[in-house]
């Protein structure tokens, strides 16, 4: 009977070693795709990767080219209440950025010749901050536009 127990034992502690394995294979699998996400799976693993100790909050984000939005733009991502939009964009999009400065968003690029910038208007008013320095709130609308600096 004690051999019974002491197997059925180590068959259990084998097992929850197990689980953990899996859950790292994952963590890295999550990682790994991050960076090659695009909009349209923006949403989902916004959602995903959300932690549940922080309020959630659900932001719009639009994003126009030339007065044209890019494909999938609007789209709504749940966030954590207070995630500065900076790191928002660089784990749900494809960006490029130097001190917190974005110059590119999903391949559309800045261009200084044409006199074209990344701005975006926070909640209607053009930011007077950067990316890193808006913190998120629920129902926030953030509009980035290619555009013509004026």
């Amino acid at each position: 009977m004690k051999k019974k127990l002491f197997l059925l034992a180590t068959m259990m502690i084998l097992a929850g070693c197990q689980t953990n394995s899996q859950n790292t294979t994952t963590t890295t699998a999550t990682t790994e795709t991050t960076s090659e996400v695009t909009t349209t799976q923006a949403t989902t693993l916004a959602t995903q990767t959300t932690s549940d100790d922080k309020a959630q909050a659900s932001i719009t984000i639009n994003i126009t080219v030339d007065g044209e939005p890019i494909e999938n733009s609007p789209f709504t991502l749940n966030v954590n209440d207070g995630d500065t939009l900076l790191d928002v964009m660089k784990a749900q999009l494809d960006i490029v950025e130097k001190d917190g400065f974005i110059s590119s968003i999903n391949g559309h690029e800045q261009n200084a010749q044409e006199n074209k910038w990344w701005l975006f208007d926070y909640n209607g008013q053009m930011s007077e901050v950067g990316a890193a320095d808006v913190k998120l709130k629920d129902g926030d609308q953030i509009d980035w536009k290619l555009a013509p600096f004026e």
